[in-house]
């Protein structure tokens, strides 16, 4: 049978504790809440916003493209090219609609 400060229940557990009841110190399994509260680095701010409104720019240029496209292509009757068109338009469209609410759930 193994001594009390080896521990039975967990192999190298009641080690640990030895050694440290040796140095003095308490065996402890505690863990350190540690909370850290994501910033972005100082003067980034401003030029992440120009970045993302340029972003948000361009999709709708990209969302009205497509849709446009999109009513061309089933004007020629090239109808499967223009469902896809349209369907990618509606898609893209959704996405910008809630683009500021993604981004701010992301950066939250």
């Amino acid at each position: 049978m193994l001594p009390h400060f080896l521990g039975d229940e967990m192999p190298g557990k009641g080690i640990y504790a030895f050694i440290a009841s040796l140095f003095g110190m308490e065996a402890k399994a505690e863990t350190v809440p540690i909370s850290i509260t994501p910033s972005p680095p100082p003067g980034i701010s401003g030029a992440i916003q120009t970045l993302l409104s340029w972003l948000m720019w361009l999709g709708w240029i990209a969302v009205a493209g497509g849709f446009i496209a999109g009513a061309i292509h089933f004007v020629l009757g090239n109808t499967e090219s223009g469902k896809k068109l349209l369907i990618g338009a509606i898609i893209g469209a959704l996405i910008m609609a809630f683009y500021s609410a993604l981004i701010a759930g992301l950066i939250s």
